[in-house]
């Protein structure tokens, strides 16, 4: 009977608990999407391209820029892409 009633109220809430977490998923998508567009924009006013770029949310909710760099002038984005990915797999573990 106990597992029941858990099960009924487990139910009930697990609407709400969903919802307020994609409230704040998307909250923090939009900060971080507001925080790197501009760059995006400016650089390509100014020289009609850019390198791949990214950025994460710190837990503390600080926007941290990331780019990648191999030693080349201008390396092919595909191994920039690659450095970024493999920032973003390292910063993820280590929290």
């Amino acid at each position: 009977m106990r597992t029941r009633w858990f099960a009924i109220l487990l139910l009930l809430f697990a609407p709400s608990v969903w919802a307020q977490s994609m409230n704040k998923a998307k909250t923090e998508c939009e900060k971080l999407m507001n925080a790197l567009l501009p760059f995006a924009q400016q650089t390509l006013e100014r020289h009609g391209e850019f390198f791949p770029y990214g950025g994460a949310m710190k837990g503390s909710g600080e926007i941290a820029n990331l780019a990648g760099y191999d030693g080349r002038e201008k390396p092919p984005s595909a191994d920039i892409i690659r450095l970024l990915k493999q920032g973003f797999v390292q910063g993820a573990k280590s929290g």
